[in-house]
């Protein structure tokens, strides 16, 4: 289950140990009505898209990337990738913690802080045949292939400084998508994290909208600018997304999944699911998809 610090961001399990980065390639598929539940993190992402084509949100912006297109998405931005053709993407998904990473290499502060910290810019979209995106495709796909390699903590480092120098350049002084959070980002991240660390309970929109610390009003307001969704409809992506990662990664029961997840009606639960993925929870064990 997802971990969380103290500030709500999604604690990110690393691909390399101790080095601060998370890599792995995706589908959009594998997501429930393929789109990605909207989250938030300390780190820096950066998807790069290799088939078909997605629509990505960040804090409510919604661009189309294309194969051979990515995008860089700052700290703390809300995002989620999305296809509402309900057609498949692949893409790799990278996660870097500029401030901890910087540690390894004197004087990269100054540096890094420009690039994540204060108004610095929000996202960046990149194509690999444009304006040096191809450095940066390159180098996430140098990352990718790092994973389970000989010397590949070396090579991950390597290819994340790359990475960040490719940024720095990118987005130097360009003040396009920059500026300060405004009130209602906060109070949507502070709901997301309390969704995400409750979801398991009986949540109602009272307990949401207290969370950001608005009325109810508010809370569906900021929903749907920012996520073209509700809080509730939220929570039940949310919890749909647990579940096939417990009926993946687990031998639990259906049933006891079902109530794990914050559902109380197994029937709602098959009926929800089965039109989250288009098919029911058995099917992912019968199947073994994961």
């Amino acid at each position: 289950m997802a971990e969380f610090r103290k500030d709500g961001s999604e604690r990110v399990i690393y691909s390399f140990g101790s080095i601060p980065v998370y890599v792995n390639m995706g589908e959009l598929s594998q997501y429930p009505g393929y789109r990605e539940v909207a989250h938030w993190h300390s780190e820096v992402e950066l998807i790069a898209v290799f088939s078909g084509s997605m629509d990505f949100s960040v804090n409510g912006a919604v661009v189309t990337l294309n194969a051979g297109c990515g995008i860089f998405v700052n700290s703390k931005q809300v995002h989620y990738g999305f296809s509402p053709q309900c057609s498949d993407c692949r893409f790799i998904c990278a996660l870097i913690e500029p401030n901890v990473l910087c540690s390894y290499i004197g004087g990269a502060e100054k540096y890094i802080s420009s690039l994540v910290n204060g108004g610095a810019r929000k996202y960046l979209v990149f194509n690999k045949e444009q304006n040096g995106g191809g450095a940066l495709f390159s180098a996430i796909e140098g990352l990718y292939s790092s994973k389970g390699g000989a010397g590949g903590e070396l090579e991950a480092l390597a290819c994340s400084f790359h990475i960040l120098y490719e940024l720095y350049i990118s987005c130097g002084a360009d003040p396009v998508g920059s500026g300060a959070d405004d009130y209602n980002l906060q109070a949507l991240r502070r709901m997301i994290a309390f969704i995400c660390s409750n979801y398991g309970d009986k949540i109602q929109l009272n307990d949401i909208a207290r969370a950001g610390s608005i009325c109810k009003s508010k809370c569906n307001g900021i929903f749907k600018q920012y996520l073209n969704t509700t809080p509730v409809n939220y929570l039940i992506d949310y919890r749909i997304q647990k579940a096939m990662e417990l009926l993946s990664c687990t031998d639990m029961k259906i049933t006891d999944v079902c109530f794990e997840t914050g559902f109380l009606s197994v029937s709602y639960f098959i009926e929800t699911f089965k039109r989250s993925y288009g098919y029911p929870p058995s099917h992912v064990r019968k199947a073994g998809l994961s």
